[in-house]
């Protein structure tokens, strides 16, 4: 365990090695075949700007200019390759992918609907577009694409806490709350899912369960501040007013 956490530090503090890593992912997705590739967040972001001359020893020094360039590309050879056969429906899927990372979620939906409309309908299409859609807090539009993803048996942390989030922006506090202990049933020590599941349990008013669910997540992660924001009105809505005014101020420290 020590030897992994060592490699994986050596890794951070050259972000050259990040940049080669990130773009030959993004590259090998690019070239697959109905198939998204996840990239980590680090990854995106711990890339040094090709200005550098020397390795970067701080945050401040990276950026992720050449990274959007990098895609940018891409988005134009994909581009050019629908031009060149338009009932490809993969091609479509990648640009789509690519246009999601880089924010540009119009750009996205649109490619999702037409690669579907191509005959895409595998578990990572549907996942997309349920992201997309929940970026855009299209939460009833999210639900049945999150859905499917679920149904074509695509499962893993993210996808359930994906689901909570949906039903529960809908108002489905029973379903939300189911997805969000499946995805810590999954990943037990992932706090932002005792976050989500403590402003759940603060919607249903179950205050109780919220002050456990929330301070799991400080336990997991002290720098949560919506997590001392949510017990902080669960404390109140208790009568715990000092422990409440603690919460409050802390959150209001941590945001």
């Amino acid at each position: 365990m020590l030897r992994r956490q060592k490699r994986h530090f050596a890794l951070l503090m050259n972000p050259y090695k990040l940049v080669f890593i990130y773009c030959l992912r993004l590259l090998l997705f690019w070239l697959s075949v109905g198939s998204a590739l996840p990239l980590c967040a680090a990854e995106l972001s711990l890339v040094t700007s090709s200005e550098h001359k020397t390795a970067p020893t701080s945050v401040e020094d990276i950026d992720i200019a050449h990274i959007k360039k990098f895609q940018h590309q891409l988005l134009e050879d994909l581009g050019n390759k629908i031009e060149e056969h338009p009932e490809v429906g993969d091609n479509y899927f990648r640009r789509a992918f690519i246009y999601y990372q880089l924010k540009e979620y119009k750009g996205a939906l649109k490619d999702c609907q037409q690669a579907m409309s191509c005959g895409l309908d595998h578990a990572n299409i549907h996942l997309l577009k349920s992201e997309i859609l929940f970026a855009q807090k299209n939460y009833g539009e999210a639900l049945p694409e999150i859905n499917k993803t679920i149904a074509l048996n695509y499962i893993n942390a993210k996808i359930y806490a994906l689901a909570a989030q949906i039903n529960g922006n809908l108002k489905e506090y029973a379903e939300a709350l189911q997805y969000c202990s499946k995805a810590i049933d999954l990943e037990p020590s992932n706090a932002r899912y005792y976050e989500i599941r403590a402003e759940l349990d603060y919607k249903v008013e179950q205050y109780l369960r919220c002050i456990r669910d929330a301070n799991k997540a400080i336990e997991l992660d002290p720098n949560l501040g919506i997590a001392y924001s949510i017990r902080g009105q669960a404390n109140y809505a208790v009568g715990d007013l000092k422990q409440a005014k603690f919460d409050k101020k802390k959150a209001k420290e941590l945001n």
